[in-house]
């Protein structure tokens, strides 16, 4: 998404050059290859380490539970850090590059002002869905706190770091659109609209 705009914004006349139907289905496929990566690598340490019984073994399903030998806990900093340290160096690089562009590209202070808001509100949304990188960090720190309510914990911890942001994404952009709010307005002060259909005489 940032690089999108990225592009969008600062190679305007090459946007469509650049970001084909085509191109984007091959880096789907490429970001979904590299998120499978992290899991296939845990499964292949736990298949080397640990006996083959532990695959048909009743136990509670937590990364910190089945990934708790020095190798995980290895591979997972490495993953989380090349990861999270890509990603940061793309945000900052782009939205930087994008703000620049902003300012230079119109002379009028109101319009650009709000150029600005919108692509730090942008900078907001993604940042929230960078919380997931987190959601391991806060199970370790609560978890233990409170085991009997693992589960309770758990759900909670992944609601607020993952699901949420995601969730907030739309309803931040829907509540900019003007026609949007105003049926969300409605909505949520309860209000009935009644739609008169007129029958066109032929």
């Amino acid at each position: 998404m940032a690089i999108e705009r990225y592009i969008a914004i600062c190679k305007p006349l090459h946007h469509h050059q650049i970001c084909t139907v085509r191109r984007t289905y091959i880096l789907m496929s490429l970001i979904w290859g590299v998120g499978v990566i992290p899991g296939l690598a845990d499964l292949i340490l736990l298949s080397i380490v640990r006996p083959l019984s532990i695959f048909s073994t009743a136990s509670s399903c937590g990364a910190s539970i089945l990934y708790s030998s020095p190798y995980h806990e290895v591979q997972s900093r490495f993953m989380n850090g090349l990861y999270s340290s890509v990603v940061w160096v793309i945000l900052v690089f782009t939205y930087c590059r994008v703000l620049i562009a902003a300012r230079r590209a119109t002379t009028d202070k109101s319009s650009a002002k709000k150029a600005q808001n919108t692509i730090l509100l942008h900078g907001a949304q993604l940042l929230l869905c960078m919380l997931s990188y987190i959601t391991a960090v806060i199970d370790k720190m609560f978890v233990p706190l409170a085991p009997v309510d693992r589960a309770r914990l758990t759900f909670l911890n992944y609601l607020l770091t993952n699901i949420l942001p995601r969730l907030l994404t739309p309803l931040i952009y829907g509540v900019r659109d003007k026609h949007f709010y105003k049926h969300m307005k409605a909505l949520f002060s309860c209000r009935l609209f009644f739609v008169k259909v007129e029958s066109i005489k032929q």
